[in-house]
């Protein structure tokens, strides 16, 4: 069983794209067909997968995703007030 973190960059028709982090610079397609669970962009989810890739879990992380979207905010208003 491996685990990993992703952030959920965009939904691109059939799929949605994670990009890996911390770095985000490795990304992977998974189809919408094979979620349980809805996501968005910008949601931190963890990863797992089983049976060497064949199965996996995803699981949204709130925690990580709220204080995420809260800094990407803190900074939008930043650059609004130069």
């Amino acid at each position: 069983m491996n685990s990993s973190e992703f952030t959920v960059d965009r939904i691109d028709g059939e799929f949605v794209v994670l990009l890996k982090r911390p770095l985000e610079e490795e990304q992977i397609l998974i189809p919408l067909a094979k979620l349980k669970i809805q996501l968005h962009e910008g949601d931190i989810v963890q990863l797992i997968n089983n049976n060497e890739g064949t199965d996996f879990e995803i699981t949204v992380l709130e925690k990580e995703t709220s204080h995420a979207k809260d800094e990407i905010r803190s900074l939008i208003e930043k650059l609004k007030k130069k």
